[in-house]
Parts: C-alpha cells; structure tokens; sequence
C-alpha cells in the first residue's frame, strides 16, 4: 500500500498558507481563531465577517482546489491507463486543442463570454470540443487487430 505521509504533509503545510491572502485583509492570527471558531475547536468571540471571510469563503476555495487537483489527478492516470502510455496527457492526445477550439468556436457564434456566464455556455462547449477531438481520435488509436 503506498505511503501518502508526504502529501499529507505537504497538504497540511500549504493549505493553511493559503487562507491568509485575500482581498480582505486579515492577519494569520484572525484566520486560525475564525477557523478555530468555525470548526468549534475554540470558544473566542470571532467577528461575524471575519467568520464568513475565512469559514465559508477561502475555506470553501481551499478544499475545492484540492478536490480539484484530485480529480484531475484521476482523469490523468485514467487517460494514461486506458491508453497503456505513461507520456500520453490531453496536449499530446488534442485534447485541449479541441476544447480551445470548442470554447473559440462558442465565443464566435455565440457572443463574447458575459452572454455565456449565466448558462455555463462556453465551459459546455469547450467540454464538448475536447470530447469529440477525443473521440474521434480514439477512433484512430484502435488496434485493428
């Protein structure tokens, strides 16, 4: 079984790094007592803005950036392992060159990005263009064997 000891000690390292920067100014002082508070590790009197800024926003950000990174650490090892090639990654395969060119493709004929944002448009089309280059390439990779 391997050893994760070292991400999580990466992960327990820079997830607390992050939280202080921000738009709101806050100390790393203020972000481990909202945190301690939010958690209910600590019974301090934390400012409700400071509670909000820290617990339901950067937090939020934190674990989604590692949910992210996780998933995306998936799909990279599914890619690799499907196509039995350590090397192989979306660059390579055309992959994000048919997403980018889904998401161009939706900016020409549908409008600039504001006209998008409130139906997730172009995140759509640029999912849709980089699985039909991804299709269509797999049609390519078959062993006609």
């Amino acid at each position: 079984m391997p050893n994760f000891d070292s991400a999580r000690g990466v992960l327990a390292v820079f997830c607390p790094a992050c939280l202080p920067p921000g738009p709101v100014p806050l100390s790393a002082t203020d972000v481990f007592q909202a945190l301690a508070a939010h958690l209910g590790l600590s019974g301090i009197s934390v400012e409700p803005t400071r509670l909000l800024v820290v617990g339901d926003i950067r937090l939020a950000r934190v674990c989604l950036a590692i949910l992210c990174g996780g998933c995306l650490a998936v799909a990279g090892v599914a890619l690799q392992g499907v196509l039995r090639n350590p090397l192989a990654d979306p660059f390579t395969l055309g992959i994000s060159a048919g997403a980018a060119c889904g998401a161009s493709l939706a900016i020409v004929f549908f409008g600039g990005a504001p006209a998008l944002a409130h139906s997730l448009g172009l995140s759509h089309r640029a999912y849709c263009g980089g699985s039909s280059c991804r299709s269509a390439g797999g049609a390519f990779l078959r062993d006609p064997a």
